[in-house]
């Protein structure tokens, strides 16, 4: 399973994947139905996130769900400028994942 999938799903969401196929309709695992490929497919691409590519995505749902705060103690980012520009570069610059697994290690552990 793949990292976005795993986040999105510890931050309690469903992945849009295919769950069947049946007259001509495709049905995705949120059981909408599409009558078309392209349809279905916009629809994964529009409902999964790249938390790995928009690490920004990830401190936005950490908000969401009031764990923010602990989060970002947790990995070391406090009022101080180098850890402020720590995480800056994280969510600036890192298309690795790395702020993806640090969020999906913790929600593991302390979510």
């Amino acid at each position: 399973m793949n990292l976005n999938r795993k986040l999105h799903e510890a931050f309690g969401y469903c992945w849009h994947e295919k769950h069947a196929e049946y007259r001509g309709e495709i049905a995705c695992t949120c059981w909408a139905t599409f009558k078309s490929e392209e349809e279905f497919i916009q629809h994964c691409k529009s409902s999964n996130p790249n938390y790995k590519a928009e690490p920004w995505l990830v401190i936005r749902e950490m908000k969401k769900k009031g764990l923010r705060k602990r989060f970002l103690s947790s990995i070391g980012t406090t009022t101080n400028l180098g850890a402020l520009a720590k995480m800056s570069s994280l969510i600036a610059i890192d298309t690795t994942g790395k702020l993806a697994q640090l969020a999906l290690d913790w929600l593991q552990k302390e979510g």
